[in-house]
Parts: C-alpha cells; sequence; structure tokens
C-alpha cells in the first residue's frame, strides 16, 4: 500500500481519496479549461468510481490545507487486463517552480505499478520536445514506435508521440510478422526483452465482426483494433476509408492472428504506414500502422539519440515505400 508522503513546504504526495475528486476537476479546469477531450474528468462522481476499482489508479499531490495541486494517473487499456497507460499529469501554475510534476512522476513510474498489478505499462511522450522522452527513459519505458501528428497543436504543426513501453510481466507466444516489419518487430522484442516465435501466417477462413473503433474529435483521429481480420477485411476497409479519408487513421493489428500479414499487406497497399509495435495489446502483441490525410512534417520532430531517433527514421523509410499520393 503506497502511503501519504511528505514534499517540501508542507506538500503531500499520496493515493486518491473520494474528497480529493471536487479538487481533481478544479485541478483540469485551471490547467485544460473546459477543452479537455475526456469528459468524466469535469465529474467528480465518475472520477470516485473510476478509481475505486481497477480501472484507474491515481496520485495526488495535497498543499497543507488539502487543495489538490496536482496529479498523474495509471488508466486500464480496454481489452486486456494488467496493461496500463500512465499520463494526464499536471500541476497548477502557480506551484510548478516546486518541481511536484517530477514527484508525481517517479511515483507514478516505479510505485504505482506493483499496487496495479501492471503486466504492461505504457506512456506516450510528445516530440516536440525530448524532456519526457528523457523521464521515461530514465525509468526503462522503451521506445516502439511514432505516432505521427496525432496531437492537435494550436502554434502550428500537430505534435507525434513516442510510443513507450516497459514490460513487468509477460507470456512468451506467437506472432505472424510481414516480412516487411521482421526486423522492426524483432529489435523491439529484443529491446523489451520479449521471447515470440514466428508463424507464418495465413490468409482468413471467415467473415471477422467489424472492428473496435474509438473517434477522438478533437484530434480528427479514429482508432480501429483489429483482434482478428476476416475475409471481408478489404471490403470493410474501402467502405471506411471511402468516408473517412481526411482523418488520421491507426489501425491495431493483432499479430496472435495467423491472417496479420495479409491483413497488413491490404492496410499498405491502401497508403498505410509503419507506426508502431504494441506489446500483449490483446493478449498477444499488434502492430499499428498509420494514414494521414497530409504529408507529415518530420522536420518538426525531435527525438532522443539512440532507439527513438531509429525508430523515428524508420517510419519515415517505410512512408515512402507506401501507395500514397498527398493532397496538394
Amino acid at each position: 500500500m503506497l502511503t501519504d508522503r511528505k514534499l517540501q513546504e508542507g506538500f503531500t504526495l499520496g493515493l486518491f481519496r473520494p474528497e480529493d475528486a471536487p479538487g481533481i476537476v478544479d485541478c483540469y479546469r485551471e490547467v485544460y479549461g473546459d477543452s479537455f477531450p475526456v469528459r468524466y474528468v469535469y465529474d467528480p462522481e465518475a472520477i470516485v468510481k473510476r478509481n475505486s476499482g481497477s480501472e484507474q489508479y491515481t496520485l495526488v499531490v495535497r498543499d497543507p490545507a488539502g487543495l489538490i495541486v496536482g496529479l498523474v494517473g495509471l488508466f486500464a487499456i480496454d481489452g486486456n487486463p494488467g496493461n496500463y497507460e500512465v499520463g494526464q499529469l499536471m500541476v497548477r501554475r502557480r506551484y510548478r517552480h516546486l518541481k511536484l510534476g517530477q514527484a508525481l512522476s517517479v511515483a507514478a513510474l516505479t510505485e504505482l505499478p506493483p499496487l496495479a498489478g501492471v503486466r504492461v505499462l505504457m506512456a506516450e511522450a510528445v516530440c516536440n520536445t525530448t524532456i519526457s522522452q528523457k523521464m521515461a527513459l530514465e525509468h526503462a519505458l522503451l521506445p516502439t514506435g511514432l505516432q505521427l501528428e496525432c496531437l492537435p497543436n494550436p502554434e502550428g504543426t500537430p505534435t507525434s508521440l513516442l510510443s513507450l513501453f516497459k514490460i513487468f510481466s509477460d507470456t512468451p507466444h506467437t506472432i505472424h510478422v510481414p516480412g516487411k516489419y521482421l526486423d522492426f518487430v524483432g529489435g523491439c522484442c529484443a529491446r523489451l526483452g520479449l521471447t515470440r516465435s514466428y508463424g507464418n501466417g495465413s490468409p482468413p477462413q471467415t467473415t471477422a465482426a467489424d472492428p473496435a473503433t474509438e473517434k477522438l474529435e478533437f484530434a480528427g483521429l479514429i482508432r480501429c483494433r483489429f483482434a482478428k481480420s476476416g475475409n471481408n477485411f478489404d471490403s470493410w476497409l474501402d467502405d471506411f476509408l471511402e468516408t473517412n479519408q481526411r482523418s488520421i487513421l491507426q489501425a491495431q493489428v493483432n499479430l496472435g492472428d495467423p491472417a496479420a500479414p495479409w491483413a497488413l499487406g491490404l492496410l499498405r497497399e491502401r497508403g498505410f504506414c509503419l507506426g508502431a509495435f504494441l506489446p500483449s495489446w490483446f493478449g498477444t502483441d499488434a502492430l499499428m500502422v498509420q494514414r494521414l490525410p497530409c504529408r507529415p512534417q518530420f522536420d518538426a520532430i525531435r527525438l532522443l539519440a539512440g532507439d527513438a531517433e531509429a525508430i523515428g527514421n524508420a517510419v519515415q523509410r517505410d512512408l515512402t515505400t507506401v501507395n500514397r499520393e498527398w493532397p496538394e
């Protein structure tokens, strides 16, 4: 159990309590106004409900009077118990000089995962600066992909996100990877210390249900989760693209499905390029490929030298090989 900890000047770091919920709402309003895209953060009852089970674990910093001045959370990733994303780190502006964000980050990355029973931890680091990338790497979160221009930026080019993972517990399994992506996936598995065997893949034999689809309208982004790729995949994909040409599209394809290489080939033919390796995303691993409505501006992306930079280069190279015509 994580117990409250005294910080400098009478501030306290601790786990969420139900009475913190109104202060958390106030914190979101001060930092984001009314524009945060996930609406439950403005509902104290919803915050209490999410933190009452395994859906969310929140750390807060309280001032000496009990006011919530900062927070960070672990958020369960749908579809696979034990997979969590760390995020929504924020500190009220007038307290940022106290380095409370660093205290929250360290606790979220080191003490919350055992409490939550985390098997796989994911983080996303912005790529208009390398500060959050450095913090993630300091705590052994390793890069596995680059999500291109998926975060709106009112001041210019949309921001890309570096996908990072840390593995606490893993089950070896067989994955089916197209030959073009074997080196990329194999490199990610080696970096993360994962044991995988590689199948040959095969075309689908049956019709699959429609994928789970998540629309993030604030970003113009649509994410599709393909747990299984059926023989109706190509017709479904053509219909989907016809009505979503102007959106950023991310397709998460289950590499545990023998039909994954076939499905990824169809996606490449329609302009999708390499995005990210997602360990244990469906219980088995996944590969995310992405399609953008406009040519991305790689010169606006800042990546640390080493693995992060290599991943950025791999994504950029792959984009030049897909069948894609860009609007003028």
